[in-house]
């Protein structure tokens, strides 16, 4: 599956614990960072709401 800048991937329930990672970023598909890259952010609840 291919995202572009700007897209979000939610993984809920089971498929949470699926393996999954990035292959590669390809060049020229963000205009975000000028010298090329990628900003990465993993937000976690530890715990369940009340």
């Amino acid at each position: 599956m291919r995202l572009r800048s700007g897209d979000v991937f939610v993984f809920g329930g089971p498929a949470r614990l699926v393996f999954h990672g990035i292959d590669r970023i390809l060049a020229g598909s963000s205009e975000l960072l000028p010298q090329g890259g990628r900003v990465n952010l993993t937000l976690r609840r530890v715990n369940p709401p009340p």
